[in-house]
């Protein structure tokens, strides 16, 4: 067994595009878009619900490291790269990732088999949005891949595996090529981050969707947005009465805004700024929620016409994802001081993690929103009575999930549109 420790890092370049073009006009059905459950076993709906809570957990704890910033992070990209990884993984390394994962009592298989059934249901739940995902392994000269985690890769994450390569600039150039023709972004590793990597571990993550009903862009005007800081901008405002899923508490409002046939949504949530006296931001909500809240944000509400006011915003970002990680209790893969990644290649060799980075990109517009159809009751929840209208004039989060699972594809917030 080799005793010296060699670099690996995950890179997991994700963008999402809510429409490219405002219209006054729906675009109509020319097919059928019937929505459907995903369909997934015991051991695999065991998973599902872990992933979600975890994933509740990625984001609250990413965000008290970007306070002070617009934040766009996708769980369901880092989970599938942490799945491959898990399959490579030994001794407390592993032990990690399983708690970090929420995978106590489950088996690797029931995640593998259960990243297979996502990896192929997401993309055609719905014909107006576009889901792709991609998965990719790519291996320094002169190492071999070990046969039960290629084998993994590729059967349950549908990974292309590279491997006899120089992790020089020739080979941040394919990497680069590889994300270009999947999902359209480039510049996504450099040849300095390869140079002291021996094994790259790379999710490609795209969602374009539009909503069912457009936001006419001639309701779109300049209104007012109260920034972190408690400054007023003006900034493009959208406006439409639409249909949508609403749950409110005493301290939260939460709004979703279906895509195409309502298999996704967008859920908008802030603190109850139309109350009076409210003084809690953005950065409370999500340092308090939690898997169980969220998922009471998402089944204890109902169905309503609102006035929904919503600013149009577009930015890119980078994330140094290991400072999370570590804050959730991942420590033993950074460091090379334990055999635990023996598990990847076929000299048993010693790696770690020496980068975790996701890049994002996301634009959100006029086109596209539909209601969808979660009718539950809400019982007593609140004190305080509903909101009159939807106006998200103040920093607020989103996440946009798919509604039969609950699979967060992409989460994060808005304070400021510009």
């Amino acid at each position: 067994m080799m005793k010296w420790a060699a670099g690996l890092f995950l890179v997991l370049p994700v963008c999402m595009c809510t429409g490219c073009s405002g219209s006054d006009t729906p675009e109509d059905t020319e097919e059928p878009n019937t929505r459907v459950d995903i369909v997934l076993s015991a051991a695999e709906s065991a998973v599902n619900a872990k992933v979600q809570s975890a994933s509740v957990d990625m984001v609250r704890e990413l965000n008290k490291l970007n306070e002070e910033a617009n934040l766009c992070f996708s769980p369901l990209s880092l989970s599938l790269d942490l799945g491959m990884l898990l399959n490579g993984a030994k001794s407390a390394a592993y032990d990690e990732l399983i708690k970090v994962l929420g995978f106590e009592g489950l088996s690797v298989s029931d995640v593998n088999s259960y990243s297979k059934a996502m990896l192929q249901a997401l993309p055609g739940m719905d014909k107006k949005s576009e889901v792709e995902i991609y998965n990719s392994v790519w291996l320094k000269s002169p190492y071999h891949y070990e046969t039960a985690f290629a084998n993994a890769c590729a059967s349950y994450y549908e990974a292309d595996m590279a491997d006899n390569l120089p992790f020089d600039a020739s080979t941040a150039s394919l990497v680069n090529a590889w994300f270009k023709e999947k999902i359209g972004m480039d510049n996504v590793v450099t040849a300095g981050e390869l140079q002291n990597a021996t094994v790259a571990l790379a999710n490609a993550l795209s969602f374009v969707g539009k909503w069912a009903k457009a936001f006419g862009a001639s309701s779109t005007k300049d209104r007012s947005f109260r920034l972190l800081n408690n400054d007023l901008v003006q900034v493009p405002t959208m406006y439409a009465n639409l249909s949508v899923y609403v749950y409110y508490d005493d301290d939260v409002m939460v709004a979703g805004l279906p895509y195409g046939n309502g298999a996704y949504s967008m859920y908008l949530f802030m603190p109850r700024y139309d109350v009076a006296g409210t003084t809690a931001t953005i950065n409370d909500v999500i340092s308090g929620l939690t898997g169980q809240k969220w998922q009471q944000w998402m089944t204890g509400g109902y169905q309503d016409s609102q006035d929904v006011f919503l600013p149009k915003f577009a930015f890119k970002q980078q994330l140094d994802l290991v400072p999370m990680l570590k804050a959730l209790g991942v420590t033993n893969l950074f460091s090379g001081a334990c055999d635990n990644l023996t598990g990847i290649t076929a000299e048993q060799e010693q790696l770690f993690i020496s980068m975790v980075k996701q890049l994002t990109e996301i634009e959100v517009d006029e086109s596209g929103t539909v209601a969808r159809a979660a009718t539950v009751a809400m019982g007593d929840l609140a004190n305080i009575g509903p909101p009159k209208k939807l106006n998200f004039d103040h920093p607020f989060g989103f996440a946009i999930a798919e509604k039969s699972t609950g699979a967060i594809l992409f989460a994060g917030k808005v304070v400021d549109p510009r």
